[in-house]
């Protein structure tokens, strides 16, 4: 299965240390359906208040979209935030949200 092949970042140690103090979320390009799949297959769902995915929003990274809507479902405000991300696209999409990056 696919799922098996699948590993977490190295990031992943950055999330558990955070886990409790700031609230977290994820912001992808993949279907809601593969991304929740994907953590609770590694265990990871319970890290993250939020996940937004590709079928949440109208316009995709490098559009801000996903992580504005990252940051009101965690209340927070997106000047406040901060983006870890894996791809040039979702640095864009962090910076034209007024993220840090």
């Amino acid at each position: 299965m696919l799922l098996d092949s699948v590993r977490p970042l190295p990031l992943i140690e950055v999330v558990k240390a955070w886990h409790g103090r700031r609230p977290m979320s994820v912001g992808t390009g993949s279907e809601s359906a593969v991304a929740e799949a994907l953590l609770a297959h590694l265990g990871l769902r319970h890290y993250f208040s939020a996940v937004v995915a590709a079928d949440h929003v109208v316009n995709h990274k490098p559009a801000p979209d996903t992580f504005l809507l990252c940051a009101e479902r965690m209340g927070v405000p997106a000047e406040k935030c901060v983006v870890f991300e894996d791809a040039d696209f979702g640095l864009q999409a962090a910076k034209r949200a007024g993220m840090d990056a």
